[in-house]
């Protein structure tokens, strides 16, 4: 799993990154804390519609949670995960 992960943020970040720098500058964002939540992808954590400096960056937020939380979902069991539901 960990390897994907790391594939996964070398493809995105070098794009990533700057298009949030770049979007953040031309919207006049001056939150740091909005900023380094886009450039980590932690803001689909914190309403990723609301939060997104990219125009419909949101699915890359989703895509973060989906990340984080897809190991955890692995170890439950399918009784928990329907109780879960």
């Amino acid at each position: 799993m960990m390897p994907f992960a790391v594939a996964r943020v070398a493809r995105l970040a070098p794009l990533w990154i700057p298009v949030v720098l770049i979007s953040a500058a031309l919207a006049d964002i001056h939150s740091i804390s909005r900023i380094l939540l886009n450039i980590t992808g932690l803001f689909g954590f914190v309403h990723p519609g609301a939060t997104s400096v990219v125009k419909g960056g949101w699915s890359i937020g989703i895509e973060v949670v989906c990340y984080a939380l897809f190991p955890l979902l692995v170890r439950c069991s399918t009784r928990m995960i329907a109780v879960l539901t």
